[in-house]
């Protein structure tokens, strides 16, 4: 058995020597030192540049609309609520008011935000039909339905003020 395992090593690793490819001198020299120096190989055509216009006058005056609305929103609630007091007054909900309306003002900057990154992506892609002025546009009403109810307040006691 000894005999057979010393002349199975004796034939392999000669030939297993022989079967590991070595790099030849000359090839060595001709390939470039640095990966970036080598010409570019790929098939695909350079795409275009993607133009992204984020902050356009479009989204700057929607946005700016949609904070302003919300803030006018609360202000008209408040005005509400000092002249009348909690009962007539539309859209307070139930709860603290100042949660209610940070609630309000946290929906505003999440839908922008959301807006925003909508908008980007249409812009990326080349869409045609726009979707991202729709979430904004929609709180811009329903604040808009808050004032206009709110500011139209006929019934209810209207407080002296002191």
């Amino acid at each position: 058995m000894k005999r057979f395992i010393v002349l199975f090593l004796a034939v392999a690793i000669p030939a297993a020597a022989n079967e590991i490819p070595r790099p030849d001198p000359r090839t060595l020299l001709q390939q470039p030192p640095m990966p970036s120096l080598q010409k570019d190989t790929n098939p695909d055509p350079p795409k275009k540049t993607i133009k992204q216009r984020l902050f356009d006058k479009k989204a700057i005056f929607l946005t700016a609309a949609n904070v302003g609305t919300s803030i006018w929103a609360t202000l008209a609630i408040r005005k509400c609520r000092a002249d009348h007091g909690k009962g007539p007054c539309a859209d307070g909900g139930y709860g603290p008011f100042g949660w209610r309306e940070g609630l309000r003002q946290t929906q505003t900057g999440g839908l922008a935000i959301l807006s925003l990154k909508i908008k980007s992506i249409e812009d990326a892609d080349g869409d045609k039909h726009k979707f991202w002025s729709t979430l904004q546009a929609g709180n811009i009403g329903w604040n808009l339905g808050v004032i206009a109810e709110n500011a139209n307040r006929r019934f209810g006691p209207k407080r002296e003020k002191d």
